[in-house]
C-alpha cells in the first residue's frame, strides 16, 4: 500500500505525482520491479494516466485533492487526453 499512499500525499494542483520509478521505489522502499508492476495495474486500469516521462496524472473521477471548481477543469483535460 505505500506505493499508493506515496500517490496520495504528493499530488500537484493538476492531479498529479512526479517521480521516476527509480524515486518512487526509494522513496516508498520497495524494489523497482515492484513500483513498474504496480504502475503498469494502475494504467492499465486507468487509475493514472502517463503524462510524460515520470509525470502521471491520477484519474480526478477517482481521486482529487482540491476545490470541485478544480477537480471539473482537471477532468475535462483528462477526459480529452491532456492530463
Amino acid at each position: 500500500m505505500g506505493l499508493l499512499e506515496d500517490i496520495f500525499g504528493f499530488l500537484n494542483k493538476e492531479n498529479q505525482y512526479i517521480g521516476t520509478q527509480r524515486q518512487i521505489a526509494e522513496k516508498v522502499g520497495v524494489g523497482l520491479n515492484t513500483v513498474n508492476l504496480t504502475l503498469q495495474a494502475l494504467l492499465k486500469a486507468d487509475f493514472l494516466r502517463c503524462v510524460s516521462n515520470s509525470v502521471y496524472c491520477v484519474n480526478p473521477d477517482v481521486l482529487f485533492k482540491g476545490s470541485r471548481t478544480a477537480r471539473l477543469n482537471v477532468l475535462q483535460q483528462y477526459k480529452i487526453g491532456r492530463a
